[in-house]
């Protein structure tokens, strides 16, 4: 089902402009416990079934409607579970703040009807590659409490305690956001998580924590020591393999720049090894300049902001031409890194070819996605990539990082070779 005709209308006369949408959820759980998810379309990951409150239509009524139309399924609506407004940017520019009611909801029969590119039941211990809204849904339908969840009065979507994340990473945000503060004072001005935390696929136990500040005006030397010192695992220590933090002015950060443009820049944690950087000069050329920017350009799409404006009012994203050229960049730096030789598993092949289907994705679809969904979207475009070699490459990468065999480096750099041929016989658009 398309979008209705009413938020057409609207458009026409709003243009990109944001728009307030009812909307409804549905956690559908069978006699067996499991759960119903649906793959979307347009980024290849999977959600609970959601769709628009029509004109006059109780949500309830709309829940039932939804999951009929994309699932042929019957349900009933046992209770209200949350009820979140969140906001959305679509890729061509589109903005819009959902009021979305999530349901519990019953399974009562099925037809034979199915509108959904692909639905199907998980377990709730073995979910896959799920979007943040719908954790959040999920989280909560099964949550023990009685009452609708919804956010304290003074809060916003994109807040360390609104998420459906570990406890352990949402309490060490928190502490990250009161330390930052506690150093920087007036000068900081916002605070973002970027990486897998931002574009929701924070993977416990692999996945860095990525944090942009953003700060009013240059920092003072011994302030930005200071703000390492205790930051840093040692002193406060990170729940995942290591903090990834890069502090910029707010008026690099608006300025769509592709420079590094950073204040600081600090490593740290249990599984990486310990960095500050206090100029960007300070860095090799060698250690790869292009993260900065292409940095930013997902924090514009998809930073969560645990303090301060929403994260695309406060990065710019960069301009075609400078967007082309820093992934083509990271394709090739990536290229000229040792890999290891010979027919055997090499564990980290996986991300090489996930993070190379992740560049594509956002060259040729507009839009950065987590490495699992970039794979899937790649595999779902049918182009002439998608041949039955990179099928099994891609399925094989997504398992190896839920404990399955990686692919081998060669297998890696075949591939990446092949995604940056695709990528420089096209110019930006």
């Amino acid at each position: 089902m398309g979008v209705p005709d009413y938020i057409l209308r609207m458009r026409k006369h709003v243009g990109n402009d944001l728009i307030w949408i009812p909307s409804v959820s549905a956690v559908v759980r069978n006699d067996a416990g499991e759960l119903l998810l649906g793959q979307r379309t347009d980024d290849s990951r999977w959600s609970v079934v959601s769709g628009f409150v029509q004109p006059g239509e109780q949500p309830a009524t709309a829940v039932v409607r939804k999951v009929l139309e994309e699932t042929g399924l019957h349900v009933e609506p046992l209770r209200l579970s949350s009820a979140v407004a969140h906001p959305h940017k679509f890729p061509n520019g589109d903005r819009s703040q959902y009021l979305n009611l999530g349901f519990h909801c019953r399974l009562l029969g099925a037809e034979d009807d199915d509108e959904s590119p692909d639905v199907r039941w998980f377990t709730p211990g073995q979910l896959p590659d799920v979007d943040e809204h719908s954790r959040m849904v999920i989280r909560h339908a099964l949550g023990p409490e009685s009452t609708a969840f919804f956010l304290p009065a003074g809060t916003r979507w994109g807040n360390p305690g609104n998420w459906a994340m570990p406890e352990p990473l949402r309490r060490y945000l928190t502490d990250l956001v009161a330390v930052a503060g506690c150093v920087l004072g007036d000068q900081l001005c916002g605070a973002y998580a970027a990486g897998s935390v931002g574009l929701g696929a924070y993977q416990p136990g692999r996945s860095d924590v990525d944090v942009a500040l953003v700060c009013a005006d240059e920092l003072d030397r011994a302030v930005a020591r200071e703000l390492v010192a205790r930051l840093r695992h040692e002193a406060l220590p990170c729940p995942a393999r290591g903090l990834e933090l890069v502090v910029y002015r707010r008026e690099v950060a608006a300025a769509g720049s592709p420079d590094p443009g950073f204040e600081v820049e600090l490593n740290s944690g249990a599984g990486m090894d310990f960095r500050a950087t206090y100029d960007p000069a300070q860095r090799p050329p060698a250690d790869g300049l292009f993260w900065y920017g292409l940095d930013r350009s997902i924090l514009h799409q998809s930073g969560q902001a645990l303090l301060g404006p929403p994260a695309a009012e406060v990065f710019a994203d960069l301009a075609p031409d400078d967007l082309h050229r820093l992934v083509v960049t990271a394709l090739r730096w990536w290229l000229d890194r040792p890999a290891p030789t010979g027919d055997v598993p090499a564990p980290g092949a996986e991300d090489a070819v996930l993070g190379a289907c992740r560049s594509w994705a956002r060259l040729r679809h507009g839009v950065w996605l987590p490495k699992v969904a970039a794979g899937r979207r790649l595999l779902a475009d049918g182009s002439p990539l998608a041949d039955a070699a990179t099928t099994d490459l891609v399925e094989l990468s997504i398992a190896a990082r839920t404990g399955g065999i990686p692919p081998t480096g060669p297998q890696a750099r075949a591939f990446q070779r092949r995604i940056l041929a695709d990528l420089t016989a096209t110019a930006p658009t």
